[in-house]
Parts: structure tokens; sequence; C-alpha cells
């Protein structure tokens, strides 16, 4: 059922609108994730200005990213248009 994320080399999730609930989402995200489906080893960033936010960031569809746990960032490694 939850095949594509057990395939999932990490997730990125959208901050909630205006922030509201943004506790709530994160006890969630971890929740079903590490506890659930026992991916304690999947890189998560949560929070993220993509999607219905302010300030607003576009992610490329199929382009590469990179999360760098060690580091802290996300990278968008390849160029979103050909």
């Amino acid at each position: 059922m939850y095949r594509w994320v057990e395939k999932s080399k990490g997730i990125i999730f959208g901050k909630p609108y205006d922030n509201q609930y943004y506790e709530e989402y994160k006890k969630v995200i971890y929740k079903v994730i590490r506890d659930e489906l026992r991916l304690k080893d999947l890189p998560i960033l949560y929070n993220m200005n993509f999607g219905h936010t302010a300030p607003m960031i576009t992610l490329p569809y199929g382009a590469l990213a990179e999360i760098d746990c060690d580091n802290n960032t996300f990278s968008i490694l390849e160029s979103g248009v050909i």
C-alpha cells in the first residue's frame, strides 16, 4: 500500500498554510513515517516554502534533487526546463 514511500530516498513536505497546525503536522509526519512505516533512516524535510505558502518557490517536477542531512540543505541539481 505504501510501496512508493518505501522506494523513496527522501521526502519533503510543504509548509502548512499560514503556519497553522505546524506542530500537529510535524507530529503526524513523524508518527506515520517513523513509527508506523518504520522508515527511521528516511530523510524528511518539512515546513518547506512550496505549494500554497508565502513566500512560495516552485519545485521542478522530475528534476534530480538532493537532501544533504549532514549539512541540513536541500538542492535542486538539474534544470527544471529543457
